[in-house]
């Protein structure tokens, strides 16, 4: 999440940049660029911390990647690659080797054509067996849940993190009461 987000700023595209090389970051170095075990351990490793990648951390092929991080990571967004607009980041010289128009009129061969199942139709019947097949094979019932099943999850919110509930007895909850903290650690 790009700092003017973090920290409730006005933002725009240039976000989306910061985005970008968060994911170029984590799919060349393995990780996120800043860690954490909540949004604010994050926030406080972004205060803290630059990210600074040096060429020597990747290939002789790849020694451009470190510069095209570095720039879409600026937490400045005024210093951010691509601020001036979408061309710097295609002039980068990470990127000199692709041809953009080629690439727009998709006349490009893609480096990598998965191999198809089968057509369209074919490809969501045998979906369909093999979700009949799952079903039978565990005897469950696949279902929609039920309103009485539904209002289990009323309150259900994903930073809470479903994993804490494991193993707790939350059965002392009255319809609409909201989860606490208290419900969840106890």
């Amino acid at each position: 999440m790009a700092p003017e987000v973090l920290f409730k700023q006005d933002y725009s595209y240039e976000s989306d940049f910061y985005a970008l090389g968060v994911m170029i970051h984590e799919l060349a170095v393995g990780k996120r660029p800043y860690e954490g075990k909540n949004r604010t351990e994050i926030r406080d490793e972004l205060i803290k911390r630059d990210i600074n990648l040096s060429g020597k951390d990747f290939s002789e092929e790849n020694a451009y990647l470190a510069d095209l991080i570095n720039k879409l990571l600026k937490k400045n967004r005024n210093e951010r690659l691509g601020i001036k607009g979408i061309h710097e980041i295609k002039e980068h010289k990470y990127f000199s080797d692709v041809k953009w128009g080629k690439l727009e009129k998709k006349e490009l061969k893609p480096p990598f054509v998965p191999h198809v199942i089968s057509e369209t139709k074919e490809y969501l019947d045998e979906i369909a067996l093999f979700n009949q097949m799952h079903q039978e094979a565990d005897g469950e019932n696949t279902q929609p849940l039920g309103q009485e099943q539904q209002f289990k999850f009323a309150e259900y919110d994903y930073e809470r993190r479903a994993a804490k509930t494991k193993g707790k007895n939350l059965k002392g909850l009255k319809k609409g009461k909201r989860i606490s903290q208290k419900h969840l650690l106890c």
